[in-house]
């Protein structure tokens, strides 16, 4: 029985470039598919407030506006975890800083927060930007807090250690440190670090979902517990009362 003839070099060069434009082409399709999700964030931050409608402001003003990325949108127990605290949550999923901002400046006059507790930037790494692009957008989201809300007090909460984007954990400690700087000499901010308490032995703890980027349950707890430690200290006298829950009768 003869052997078939080995197959010409053309013709193994054909089948390659074929295999690399179907490769070109799946990337091609995955790329705009990406790009057509940033889009749809776009084109809702240029007319949209910010999600979830807040209840209007009780006699005492106590609503703390929690506003950020995923981390915050996926916070589900958030009242209760964050009890007695009058916690909103006003998180976008898979949002940057500049369109929570844009989103931001879409909100209506008639309700002020008590304070914001700010959790964003973590995107804004991961989708390839710069310490120096996220500060920038740090600091034009808190311009837009001071241009409608004065010197409301706004926590920074640092970006945490997530065991999927461990690679980019160096960027993550560099824009902890500068915006940690910012708000050192800002009376209307305050920088809470929370990041190491989410690491065991130097590496992401045991609280994360499967995806290895966003918090479980526990996390949420320790985030809870961290923050409501945090506020009696950072927030100013007329804020702190909201602590206290009001008396029926």
């Amino acid at each position: 029985m003869q052997s078939k003839p080995a197959a010409s070099d053309g013709s193994v060069l054909r089948k390659g470039m074929f295999a690399l434009a179907i490769f070109l082409a799946v990337m091609t399709g995955w790329i705009f598919g990406q790009n057509s999700e940033r889009n749809r964030f776009i084109a809702e931050a240029a007319a949209s407030p910010l999600p979830t409608a807040p209840v209007p402001a009780s006699s005492r003003g106590c609503s703390i506006w929690f506003i950020g990325s995923s981390s915050i949108a996926n916070w589900r127990t958030m009242p209760e975890d964050m009890a007695p605290w009058e916690a909103r949550n006003r998180g976008i999923g898979g949002a940057t800083m500049k369109e929570i901002t844009q989103r931001f400046k879409n909100e209506p006059d008639s309700v002020k927060p008590a304070a914001i507790v700010f959790y964003a930037g973590e995107n804004d790494i991961a989708f390839g930007g710069t310490t120096d692009h996220a500060m920038d957008d740090l600091k034009a989201f808190i311009a837009a807090k001071r241009a409608r809300y004065g010197r409301l007090m706004m926590v920074i909460v640092s970006l945490k250690p997530s065991p999927t984007r461990w690679d980019e954990r160096p960027l993550q400690i560099e824009f902890n440190r500068r915006a940690l700087a910012l708000a050192a000499d800002q009376p209307d901010l305050a920088f809470l670090d929370i990041a190491s308490s989410l690491l065991v032995d130097g590496r992401p703890g045991p609280y994360y979902r499967d995806d290895g980027i966003h918090l479980n349950a526990d996390g949420y707890r320790l985030w809870a517990r961290a923050i409501d430690g945090a506020l009696p200290r950072i927030l100013p006298e007329a804020a702190r009362r909201c602590a206290v829950p009001v008396k029926q009768g």
